[in-house]
């Protein structure tokens, strides 16, 4: 992307930030979840055009917007189980028009962290290159699926205990899918001692959930917290120890959008990867994700 490109993208990320941010905290009305869409879109935006590779593109910032919205309203009903965070607002919205603004402001989640992660990744002068799990790392997908849907299953038996497995387990599910079908398991990375992509995703996760804490504590609507054992030295609304959570949530949002990547390239490229054998069909999905993330 040249210079000219990515000055344009951040300046429009910039318009958006201060479209949403100013009413967010000046103002209480019907239309403020708009607000923090506009918002958390020119964050991504902002983060894309600092990055070394620049804005993706309309069709790849929509394409991660709609992976975001299942993902969010799934953690919505893990929390109508474990109620650790609710939603204060003023205005009445009927069940249509809340669903419809919450999806909004849902879809922004998975751009702003993939985009944090890409900038963070300039800044550490890392490429994206795709590290494949070693041959004796085979059954360990197998393993974090497992241990994955055993911890959710005690997410939902046991809430009040269990609820901090809520950001853990989506992840070991999601990076045993990665792992099962493209050997790049960030366990498998870490268990062989390269722990660099998962520090720099988790720092990624970090700085996005102080930037959502940050404008989150004078904005309306906002969220708060009730996070049982945890409810001492908060840092915005949320306890200390709550931001532990982010990093397992960023190193899922990432794993989710590449598994996304996967499973469409290999939608769209069916027909002319019957030819290939599995290992040069590896191959090319790396390249092509690459060129994606």
């Amino acid at each position: 992307m040249t210079s000219r490109i990515s000055y344009r993208v951040s300046g429009v990320g910039l318009l958006l930030v201060a479209a949403g941010w100013i009413p967010l905290w000046t103002v209480d009305s019907f239309w403020n979840p708009l607000a923090f869409t506009a918002l958390w879109t020119g964050v991504a935006l902002v983060a894309w055009g600092l990055s070394a590779k620049g804005y993706p593109g309309v069709a790849r910032h929509l394409g991660l917007a709609a992976v975001s919205v299942p993902i969010w309203w799934w953690f919505e009903l893990v929390n109508a189980r474990v109620a650790n965070w609710h939603y204060v607002f003023t205005p009445h919205y009927s069940d249509i028009e809340y669903a419809v603004l919450s999806t909004l402001a849902f879809s922004t989640v998975v751009p702003a962290l993939v985009a944090l992660t890409a900038v963070i990744r300039s800044v550490a002068g890392r490429s994206t290159t795709v590290v494949l799990v070693t041959s004796e790392r085979k059954r360990l997908p197998i393993v974090e699926i497992s241990l994955g849907v055993l911890m959710q299953a005690a997410v939902f038996t046991w809430p009040d205990i269990a609820f901090p497995l809520v950001w853990v387990a989506p992840f070991l599910v999601i990076d045993g899918c990665v792992g099962l079908i493209m050997r790049r398991s960030l366990v498998g990375r870490t268990l062989d001692g390269s722990f660099g992509e998962v520090v720099l995703i988790g720092a990624a996760g970090l700085s996005c959930g102080i930037m959502w804490e940050f404008w989150n504590y004078w904005s309306m609507p906002k969220w708060e917290y009730s996070l049982p054992y945890f409810e001492f030295a908060r840092v915005f609304e949320m306890p200390v120890l709550g931001y532990g959570g982010y990093v397992p949530f960023a190193l899922f949002v990432i794993q989710a959008a590449t598994l996304a990547d996967v499973l469409w390239l290999r939608a769209v490229r069916r027909s002319s990867a019957r030819s290939r054998s599995g290992d040069v069909r590896s191959a090319a999905f790396a390249a092509d994700l690459e060129e994606i993330l």
